[in-house]
């Protein structure tokens, strides 16, 4: 994601929070290289970045959950990331 700052920390309630302020996504490779480079930030954001973690990283059986929210048509974000912690 390049550069973050986290903005909550809180292991025993299962937390993090962490601002994204100007995400790599969008700032490493060149526009014009990129699949559809007319719907940046929304495609890679999205797709790649939201879609995929939130799929992959759901929380089941207390693992961690990731969430994305975007901030666009900004390039920064804010992840969330909890999980069920360890009596």
């Amino acid at each position: 994601t390049g550069p973050a700052e986290i903005t909550e920390y809180d292991p025993g309630r299962g937390k993090v929070t962490m601002f994204i302020p100007d995400c790599a996504w969008h700032t490493c490779g060149a526009q014009e290289s990129l699949p559809n480079p007319d719907k940046l930030p929304e495609e890679g954001c999205l797709l790649i970045c939201k879609g995929a973690f939130e799929e992959l990283f759901q929380g089941e059986n207390g693992g961690l959950k990731m969430e994305f929210e975007p901030h666009l048509p900004e390039t920064s974000c804010t992840a969330r990331m909890s999980w069920k912690p360890q009596a």
